[in-house]
């Protein structure tokens, strides 16, 4: 866990004037900072080979994933604001460390599968957050009937069979 010695400043505290939307603000820029600490040139240089379409890779992996979701709150509007803002590999991949699976949309579950943008980031939408929704069968039915135009969406939905498969 990080403390305040490691980052230099308190974790997370609020603001009582601070509003909803300015604390999920404040957080997405505190997120993109740990990033920037935690970049890895290495794994970044590799893993960037996967993503020619000039997303930024900082080579965070996993457990700096996990260790970071343990300094910010399981919070939907938090995790759906880095989702569809982010322009980095780490920026979509640790929002589904944020996202609580129950609390999200059917429609906007299927909307992310079908605009994941890399094998990795299908993996980790279908294993974090497709599987775990309460409607998650419902959904792949539907899924089942659609044709995949992009082929990361057909990887995913592959994968979300799988982890449903595993799940019974």
């Amino acid at each position: 866990m990080l403390n305040k010695l490691e980052t230099g400043r308190e974790e997370n505290t609020c603001n009582p004037n601070e509003t909803p939307e300015n604390s999920v603000d404040r957080m997405v820029r505190e997120i993109k900072q740990d990033f920037f600490r935690y970049r890895n040139g290495i794994i970044a240089d590799s893993v960037k080979k996967l993503y020619p379409d000039g997303t930024m890779v900082f080579g965070l992996m996993v457990p700096q994933f996990i260790e970071l979701s343990r300094k910010y709150p399981k919070d939907i509007k938090l995790g759906l604001k880095l989702w569809d803002e982010s322009t980095s590999r780490e920026g979509r991949l640790f929002s589904l460390f944020l996202i609580p699976p129950k609390e999200i949309r059917f429609d906007k579950a299927k909307e992310m599968l079908l605009n994941v943008r890399s094998n990795e980031e299908a993996e980790f939408l279908a294993f974090r957050i497709l599987r775990n929704i309460p409607d998650a069968r419902i959904l792949y039915t539907e899924l089942e009937k659609e044709e995949m135009k992009n082929p990361y969406a057909s990887y995913c939905k592959e994968m979300f069979r799988k982890n449903l498969d595993l799940a019974q």
